[in-house]
């Protein structure tokens, strides 16, 4: 899957997608949400940016650090929490 399969949104649409995954906001720094998860020592950072929607690439990268597949994100973000 490429780029063109992440989808476009608010990054508080891509918070939720996340929480679905396991992480939670740890804290807000400026416009940006930190996102921690137990046992992960990387955080992850989602631009929450009023009427502006993040970049498939930042979304790609935070994807990679966060151990999921391209394919396991869409489903999150479209609100299917992924099988343990």
């Amino acid at each position: 899957m490429g780029d063109r399969e992440i989808p476009l949104g608010p990054g508080d649409r891509h918070v939720r997608a996340f929480e679905l995954a396991g992480w939670h906001v740890a804290r807000i720094q400026g416009s940006h949400k930190i996102l921690r998860k137990d046992g992960v020592e990387y955080n992850l950072a989602i631009p929450c940016h009023q009427g502006r929607d993040v970049p498939r690439a930042l979304i790609r990268k935070q994807v990679k650090n966060a151990g999921l597949s391209i394919a396991e994100y869409c489903a999150l973000y479209q609100g299917n929490k992924i099988k343990d």
